[in-house]
């Protein structure tokens, strides 16, 4: 009889490690679903279109509502780096008589043209803030540098009169065309590498 408690004991007791270890696997493989590039995208196609239809209801000069984009750009950069460090951008507001292009990509320009033969180039507005990381191996100490995020460091933007009736933007080698109206209109291009890095560019506009 005691034999038998005992295997019964041992085999319960076997069944709830087994149990406790089934747990432990399936939670350590249950992740939250990561904020998607295409999400981050269409965030702030939406909370650009309220920056600008907020100036727009409350008679805001022009001047102030193209700060309080790119105002607003600088804020959406900072906590969408912080789920995708890779993301960048690039923006384009205003009209037939004057707009706005700003370079929120890192290190390189991109080329501007416009249907009035204008052509000019804006460095990128970005940069890696790295630190470096200190480690040892044994009696042997070495140190590696690590990119821990993009900062804004310097003016991206280029403000354009008369471009005309369409602008043409150069950004890596790929082209994005865009219709200039007698209205305002926003446009934006969005990035991000993947871990393949293969790079992954979004267009769309706002307003």
């Amino acid at each position: 009889m005691k034999r038998a408690q005992f295997f019964i004991i041992t085999s319960l007791i076997v069944t709830i490690i087994i149990a406790g270890l089934t747990s432990i696997v399936n939670y350590s493989v249950v992740q939250p679903e990561p904020i998607k590039f295409y999400d981050l995208s269409e965030h702030y196609e939406a909370e650009t279109t309220k920056v600008i239809d907020s100036g727009v209801y409350k008679d805001k000069s022009e001047e102030l509502i193209r700060a309080d984009i790119d105002n607003f750009t600088r804020d959406y950069l900072e906590y969408a780096q912080e789920r995708d460090p890779n993301l960048q951008l690039v923006y384009i507001y205003g009209n037939a008589e004057r707009v706005t292009i700003a370079n929120y990509r890192k290190g390189s320009a991109i080329s501007v043209h416009t249907g009035e033969e204008v052509n000019v180039s804006i460095e990128g507005g970005l940069r890696d803030v790295v630190s470096k990381v200190s480690y040892g191996v044994g009696e042997r100490q070495f140190s590696r540098d690590v990119v821990e995020r993009m900062e804004h460091f310097k003016k991206v933007q280029e403000e354009i009169q008369n471009p005309g009736d369409w602008i043409r933007i150069d950004i890596a080698g790929a082209l994005h065309d865009f219709n200039l109206q007698p209205g305002n209109t926003f446009y934006f291009v969005l990035e991000t590498t993947t871990p393949g890095n293969e790079t992954i560019r979004r267009e769309l506009t706002s307003a």
